[in-house]
């Protein structure tokens, strides 16, 4: 048997601070962005956008220095941000292999994949890198990506790409062919540390092809066993051994903000490009989301008060410093849940819900941060019959539904279920789902059942004045009005509960009777424990 020809696919996303920031902020994707990091007054540049860079803006700046330069938004540095962001990638890299090394190199984010023998199930190197590109920029990634025989190499022609803006963010070179790719490639790509590029600068080389054109003695001699590792690396020979990741299947996203926010149309606006990205990571792997949970960190009462009292002196400014910097309590943690009836990726419906059951339970104070995560669940078919009537649409039942609720209350919408007992009103209400078998309604004619008619309850009962005959009804006043019975059957009567403090017994009549205006059957029920009348429903 033959082995398949070794192929990497290396991926470089550079900046991940600033990209792990900027993901799920619209607003920011055109704009200069830098994020910094450290503590007032001694805050740095850690991270810029290429926006940013072109202006001049580099690490290490202080905040005075970036503020000179105008137009250009300031971002604290979220480690729980860039985890995530870093957990997505790694989970995208997946769908293509299953070995998948990643790791973090200074300002950047870099993934070698392991791609030997793919080329029937994933395509061609050149078009594979272009799907990886275009995998990753649609999570909000902006990335480069080299396919290539050798893994260093690689990864020091999607460094390039990365790093110089270039237009061309996908690139494949044939096997044995490294060297000639990688001869006009400068030398910050191999990542030398500050004294062996000042050597190479003294000996005036440049590029990976002047060095890889030195004698391999001379070098070794100079510069011990590195000068050999950096020739081969330079000329795309250097061997290397695979150290796959595996990582947990999750659905979250996370994001602080800036200033606290009070109000829910602002979170609902953050909402909704997270929900996006969780809806594509699903959908990547043919699931849907069968839950949403959103997770709110409460601002604490104390240190809004703290911020007020000392906002002219700039204490407001480093308490937010110290919080963003992890030095802080963020508070209390508000959770709230929805599950629509079947899992979808109806985006418009898990939003809906989230904002009308948010509207219901508001959160108690200023959120400082949101956390979205979702339950994955298999996405749903539904096969419709050809002459069985079409079922209600369960994304359309769900919308109803919460809309429901958010008027009249969480616990007064689902379905009755009756309780093993002849107590009247004995029910609870459970959720309402829609029935896997479609709905069939009795016929009464076809089957030939008799005319049913249906009891409309009072809840609560109306408490009436009733004139006996004997032990006959003979008539009733119900809202000022004098009805006389026409038929009268009873009593029945039912009682239970002795036991517990429930205990109740009654009487019931079934009563057909008129008044001046209008004719009514009804259920007349008389309490014996507390002697009182009532008029428990009337029939349609």
């Amino acid at each position: 048997m033959s082995t398949a020809a070794e192929l990497y696919g290396c991926v470089v996303v550079a900046q991940m601070s600033v990209q792990a920031a900027v993901r799920l902020r619209a607003a920011l994707v055109d704009a200069a962005v830098v994020v910094m990091e450290g503590v007032r007054p001694e805050e740095r540049v850690c991270s810029v956008n290429i926006r940013a860079r072109t202006m001049g803006l580099c690490a290490g700046m202080s905040r005075v220095e970036v503020e000179t330069f105008g137009q250009v938004v300031l971002l604290p540095r979220s480690a729980e941000e860039e985890k995530a962001a870093q957990a997505i990638l790694i989970e995208t890299m997946g769908r293509f292999t299953p070995r998948a090394e990643p790791r973090v190199c200074g300002a950047d984010w870099e993934c070698c994949l392991d791609l030997a023998g793919t080329g029937k199930l994933l395509g061609e190197p050149q078009a594979l890198a272009e799907r990886i590109v275009a995998a990753l920029a649609a999570l909000g990634f902006r990335a480069a990506c080299a396919m290539a025989g050798n893994a260093d190499a690689g990864l020091s022609l999607a460094r390039d790409l990365a790093w110089n803006g270039n237009p061309r963010s996908a690139t494949a070179v044939a096997t044995r062919h490294e060297a000639r790719a990688l001869a006009g490639l400068p030398l910050s790509v191999l990542r030398l540390d500050a004294e062996t590029a000042e050597r190479f600068a003294v000996w005036g080389i440049e590029t990976l092809g002047e060095l890889a054109a030195l004698p391999e003695k001379a070098l070794i001699v100079r510069l011990g066993k590195t000068g050999s590792l950096l020739r081969s690396r330079a000329l795309g020979t250097l061997p290397h051994l695979l150290e796959p990741a595996e990582e947990a299947f999750m659905l979250e996203e996370m994001l602080e903000f800036d200033e606290p926010i009070e109000t829910l149309e602002p979170l609902l606006f953050v909402l909704h490009p997270m929900l996006e990205q969780l809806e594509l990571r699903a959908q990547s792997r043919a699931l849907a989301l069968a839950s949403v949970t959103v997770s709110l960190s409460i601002e604490q009462a104390m240190d809004r008060v703290l911020g007020e009292e000392n906002a002219d002196t700039g204490s407001s400014a480093a308490l937010r410093n110290d919080k963003q910097n992890g030095r802080n309590d963020e508070g209390t943690e508000f959770a709230r849940t929805v599950r629509p009836a079947v899992p979808t990726l109806n985006r418009k419906l898990l939003l809906k819900m989230l904002q009308l059951d948010l509207e219901a339970h508001p959160a108690p104070g200023a959120v400082t941060r949101v956390r979205l995560s979702a339950e994955p669940g298999d996405a749903s078919r539904i096969q419709l019959g050809l002459f069985a009537p079409p079922m209600p649409e369960p994304t359309r039942f769900e919308d109803t539904y919460a809309r429901l609720v958010s008027l009249v209350g969480e616990g007064n919408v689902g379905r009755v279920k009756p309780l093993d007992t002849h107590a009247a009103d004995s029910f609870v209400l459970e959720r309402f789902v829609l029935p896997k078998e479609g709905y069939r309604a009795p016929d009464a004619r076809s089957e030939g059942l008799p005319p049913s008619t249906a009891l409309r309850r009072m809840r609560p009962p109306v408490a009436i004045r009733v004139q006996l005959r004997g032990n006959a009804i003979a008539g009733f006043w119900f809202e000022g009005r004098r009805y006389e019975a026409l038929r009268c059957y009873g009593p029945w009567r039912s009682s239970g509960d002795w036991w517990c403090g429930q205990v109740w017994s009654e009487d019931a009549w079934d009563v057909a009777a008129c008044s001046a205006e209008e004719l009514m059957v009804c259920v007349v029920g008389h309490d014996l424990i507390r002697d009182v009348w009532v008029l428990q429903g009337v029939y349609d």
